[in-house]
């Protein structure tokens, strides 16, 4: 992939916010990741002030919901009582990234 902007230039990632490739004097860096200019950065730290949780939580509540259904299904039925055991794994790694998340807000909170 080249640059968008020097033809002649490897891109050396791409923009969070419009995709385009960026070469190494074309990248601004910003938090988890690279931009093409100071326009998208702008509009990426928007977004995490308007948003900074809710794209996170998504995966751990599907753990918790899943390793939930796990856990009915393997009582439902006497053949996958094996279930459980994945069920409380899918709770754990749900409950531990909600743990995480928290840690990380806390954390953005006091600085």
């Amino acid at each position: 992939m080249r640059c968008f902007k020097h033809n002649d230039a490897e891109a050396v990632g791409i923009c969070r916010n419009c995709l385009k490739g960026v070469c190494k004097e074309c990248a601004i860096e910003v938090k988890n990741g690279i931009v093409c200019s100071d326009s998208c950065a702008e509009v990426i730290n928007a977004y995490k002030k308007e948003h900074p949780v809710r794209a996170q939580l998504y995966l751990p509540i599907l753990f918790i919901i899943t390793g939930g259904a796990f856990f009915y299904y393997s009582y439902e039925d006497k053949n996958l009582r094996l279930l459980s055991f994945l069920g409380i794994a899918f709770w754990g790694i749900g409950i531990r990234a909600l743990f995480a998340i928290k840690k990380t807000i806390t954390t953005s909170k006091k600085s």
